[in-house]
């Protein structure tokens, strides 16, 4: 009886983006996050004008295309995607990039080679699902939860959010892109192209002339992107290292 009574204790995890019932929308918790972040310890680039989208480092497609039995196991051993650790922000403007000198975060990170193969083909799910087959028999044998701070269970804290942690330092160093234009704004690259002064991914993978910007600061500029305008103009430094849960 005892032993029915801790199982049916255990907490359940969560393999997709919609919210478990109760919890909040992992957006609303990021930016209350991002809010607390800038207000208390030091500016956040959200709050200072630049479009941000909040990316899942281990992906909701990744965790769609892994098989049945893993994908039962992380729910068991209480996994929740949507736990701040598994998230970042990341400037969803090609002009925020271009400001940030860090990947922008378009499309859905899957790309092919162009003709000529100065693009290599990436999928940035399947990286994340090499991660986790690496880890298969530790997600297993992994013990349940009934720990209901995320970062303090095992499944987090030993096994997937260390993933989380290497998927980011790869998109920070740009060995794994998000885009076919990734490179545009690896401030390594001699001339930096940044945004190109272009909207269109189209126009900016085609264009090799960087940036009219001099040192690509577009502080003082409003960053308009899809119909939308933050309250306030860009007001942050040319450069930001980003972390989880931020």
């Amino acid at each position: 009886m005892s032993d029915t009574m801790e199982l049916e204790g255990l907490i359940k995890g969560n393999i997709t983006k919609k919210p478990e019932p109760g919890a909040p929308d992992y957006r609303k918790a990021w930016i209350a996050n991002v809010n607390k972040y800038n207000d208390k310890v030091k500016p956040h680039p959200f709050c200072h004008g630049i479009q941000m989208d909040t990316h899942h480092l281990i992906s909701g497609k990744a965790l769609s295309d892994i098989d049945k039995d893993m994908q039962d196991a992380l729910i068991d051993k209480g996994y929740n995607i949507n736990s701040l650790s598994n998230l970042v922000g990341l400037p969803s403007s090609y002009k925020g990039a271009c400001h940030l000198g860090i990947q922008v975060h378009r499309t859905q990170h899957t790309f092919g080679s162009n003709q000529f193969s100065e693009t290599k083909a990436s999928n940035y799910h399947d990286e994340v699902i090499d991660y986790l087959l690496d880890i298969a028999e530790d997600i297993y044998l992994c013990n349940g939860t009934t720990e209901v701070v995320e970062s303090k269970r095992d499944i987090h804290d030993k096994h997937m959010d260390p993933i989380s942690e290497k998927l980011l330092k790869r998109v920070l160093n740009f060995s794994l892109p998000l885009t076919k234009i990734s490179e545009h704004f690896n401030k390594e690259n001699k001339p930096y192209i940044g945004c190109a002064n272009k909207g269109k991914i189209g126009e900016l993978s085609k264009s090799i002339t960087p940036c009219e910007n001099k040192k690509n600061d577009h502080s003082g500029e409003w960053d308009e992107f899809k119909s939308y305008t933050p309250e306030v103009q860009i007001s942050f430094g040319t450069s930001w290292s980003p972390k989880r849960e931020i």
